[in-house]
């Protein structure tokens, strides 16, 4: 399975030991996408304004590691429920002009109205300014 996250399993956060037995691919922009701040962990949703992005690491998972993410984000795979949405997407590596198809990516499954957005879409780097 191919993966893509933005928040607390990127390299250097607090939950990247889950992805400790995974392949990282790449790091790149996730075009159409704006990221908000929910607690001391961010939340995604979709635009499809090709001006929004998030900075995305792409990795190769197993079965096993893809239920603990799933565990983690609070995703019932039986109803399709939860505090995030596990979402099929393609992803284009904007360098190499390919695209990968069949990436899953947990977008946040509420209203964004009242967080503030992390208009730079880069979750390593907002933690890094000490926001949080």
């Amino acid at each position: 399975y191919s993966v893509a996250v933005y928040g607390t399993l990127r390299k250097g956060m607090g939950n990247d030991h889950l992805l400790k037995d995974s392949v990282h691919v790449v790091t790149l922009p996730l075009f159409g996408y704006k990221m908000y701040a929910v607690s001391s962990f961010p939340g995604v949703k979709y635009t499809g304004e090709e001006g929004d992005f998030i900075m995305v690491e792409l990795y190769r998972v197993n079965g096993d590691t893809l239920r603990r993410l799933d565990r983690l984000e609070g995703y019932d795979v039986y109803t399709h429920t939860g505090l995030y949405l596990r979402e099929k997407i393609s992803l284009k590596y904007k360098d190499l002009n390919e695209w990968v198809d069949d990436v899953w990516i947990y977008t946040w499954n509420d209203s964004v109205d009242s967080l503030k957005e992390i208009s730079h879409g880069n979750f390593v780097l907002f933690r890094n300014e000490g926001v949080l």
